[in-house]
């Protein structure tokens, strides 16, 4: 993670992006006062493969506006159409179908967590 870098403003960008192209229900988490490896989660349910890959191309569009990258990782098999999840350090994103966002209820996990998107 990048030190001292102020991760809200961008992860608060980020989720009105994920919003405006038609993300259902998208909430960013503000994790920085649970001390875990990021600050924020961007948590939205995409309709579709081609809508969650619209939405990563759009996504990776703005990263240099903000001076981020993407961390990428070695994973065994690949995401699939059920979940993509985008790690850029201080912000995870989480595209993800209605069936696993329901399933794995992120929000619950985190519950005491503030959406600063609302």
């Amino acid at each position: 993670m990048i030190n001292d870098f102020d991760f809200y403003k961008p992860a608060l960008e980020l989720g009105k992006l994920l919003k405006e192209f038609k993300g259902v229900n998208t909430v960013v988490l503000d994790l920085r006062d649970a001390h875990i490896w990021t600050d924020f989660f961007i948590i939205t349910t995409v309709t579709s493969a081609a809508h969650a890959g619209g939405l990563e191309k759009r996504i990776h569009e703005t990263l240099p506006e903000y001076g981020l990258e993407e961390y990428h990782t070695k994973r065994k098999s690949p995401d699939g159409d059920e979940w993509k999840l985008i790690d850029l350090g201080g912000i995870i994103i989480h595209l993800m179908s209605e069936t696993a966002r329901n399933f794995y209820a992120l929000e619950k996990i985190w519950y005491d967590s503030k959406n600063i998107l609302e």
